[in-house]
């Protein structure tokens, strides 16, 4: 069964899977993958587009597979 955006009151289908480590102040996106959706959070392509990170911590955007600079 499709999973949707976790956001509340959002029912828009999941677009990237997100997870975040506490120690390495990190967070990732990654394309929806059915398989690991299991065992992480996920959200539609709005709402991980609009993802913001405390202050310190770094987001790591694993969507896109081409490698950028900025």
């Amino acid at each position: 069964m499709p999973r949707h955006c976790e956001r509340p009151g959002c029912s828009q289908p999941a677009d990237a899977i997100y997870g975040m480590s506490a120690t390495l102040l990190s967070v990732w996106l990654e394309p929806y993958d059915e398989k690991l959706a299991a065992r992480a959070g996920v959200l539609c392509r709005h709402h991980a587009d609009a993802m913001v990170v405390p202050r310190g911590w770094s987001l790591e955007d694993r969507r896109d597979p081409t490698p950028r600079l900025f």
